[in-house]
């Protein structure tokens, strides 16, 4: 369990950095991405919710 955890964590950690650095340069791009980022993270925290 604990290394799903971290995997998330780091995941969350590295999503949310490549958004600021990408936003600068093109927003289209980006909204997709942290759609899709944000999905996957949402997904990822409810599995740990729920498995307790």
């Amino acid at each position: 369990m604990a290394r799903e955890k971290q995997g998330g964590k780091s995941a969350a950690k590295r999503s949310s950095r490549r958004g600021v650095v990408r936003a600068g340069k093109v927003t289209a791009a980006t909204n997709g991405s942290k759609k899709k980022n944000n999905a996957k993270a949402a997904a990822r925290g409810k599995a740990k919710t729920n498995g307790g």
